[in-house]
């Protein structure tokens, strides 16, 4: 009867487990795809009456930083070295990381369940 047990609340904490790294994932995926196009190259405009550095992406948004002065004169260079494979890279490693940990502390608390219960049926 307990093996029974243990292996009913096993079964449950797989799938809650399995629907835990399946929402993991896809809202990885999301983040992933977000961070690469955030990070994307785009054309740079100095104002120089208003020291704003404004960065133009390919979706057509602006990015505005205030800068006090003239421009650094790598300031094109920087953002040209900027890679957003890394970043969507950084953000993939940490999802996934995440995600895997939450489906074993899931599986865990459902098989931890189990015994416990199995331990006051027994007494």
């Amino acid at each position: 009867m307990s093996n029974r047990i243990i292996r009913g609340f096993s079964r449950l904490g797989i799938g809650a487990a399995v629907l835990t790294a399946i929402y993991g994932s896809v809202l990885t995926g999301v983040a992933t795809l977000s961070e690469y196009t955030d990070n994307s190259p785009g054309i740079l405009i100095y104002d120089s009456a208003t020291h704003q550095v404004s960065k133009t992406r390919p979706s057509g948004a602006n990015i505005y930083a205030q800068i006090d002065g003239p421009p650094p004169s790598g300031l094109n260079e920087l953002v040209r070295h900027r890679t957003p494979a890394l970043y969507a890279a950084k953000a993939a490693g940490v999802g996934l990381g995440i995600t895997v940990l939450a489906a074993l502390a899931v599986f865990g608390f459902f098989r931890g369940l189990g015994w416990i219960i199995v331990g006051f049926a027994r007494d």
